[in-house]
């Protein structure tokens, strides 16, 4: 199937209360909890899969489209899948011109690995407080919350003063995120 197939089936009037349950076996049957736990598994594997089908951000033009990498992107992508590769640390400083598209990268790295991966920290910040609001509002914001509900923890904050707190629930892991003076804490559904 593919994730819009996915995404459609998973709307159906049936699951509305997937989001809200303790209990989730009481709404999926077993081949639908194998479903979800594949995508969460493809997702956690791939950032490429992640942000190409399901992350959502605004354009410079304001208008909301899926991530896709621009070949600056995927050359600094590949560079740090290298570096990982190799077991050198993948924390890099790119000294660049502007327009990279590599402050939206660096977002949606930071998402991809605290809604995908338990453990993980991530600092996003900009020159002044307006740049790192945009940054907030153009693509940490708009990937979590429009992620579909399966493969969204729930949040208990998404103010960028406050941070992003997501809940937590026993069957998952801690992760955490800081967005400048803000913290993303919470858990995220695993497939182990």
């Amino acid at each position: 199937r593919s994730v819009i197939d996915m995404e459609e089936y998973f709307l159906q009037p049936k699951f509305s209360d997937a989001t809200n349950a303790s209990n989730l076996s009481a709404i999926l049957n077993e081949q639908e909890i194998k479903l979800i736990a594949e995508e969460i598994a493809r997702c956690r594997n791939s950032f490429e899969h992640a942000a190409k089908n399901w992350f959502w951000v605004t354009s410079k033009s304001s208008i909301r489209v899926l991530f896709d990498l621009w070949d600056g992107q995927r050359l600094v992508l590949e560079k740090l899948d290298d570096m990982r590769r190799r077991g050198k640390s993948p924390a890099t400083v790119v000294i660049k011109s502007r327009q990279l598209g590599l402050s939206q990268l660096g977002c949606a790295l930071a998402a991809h690995k605290c809604i995908f991966h338990s453990g993980q920290k991530a600092l996003i910040m900009s020159e002044d407080e307006d740049k790192t609001k945009l940054l907030w509002n153009q693509y940490i914001l708009p990937i979590y919350q429009d992620l579909p509900w399966f493969l969204k923890p729930q949040a208990s904050s998404l103010s960028i003063e406050k941070g992003m707190i997501l809940d937590s629930d026993a069957r998952v892991p801690r992760l955490t995120f800081f967005m400048g003076r803000s913290l993303l804490h919470g858990r995220c559904l695993t497939t182990s």
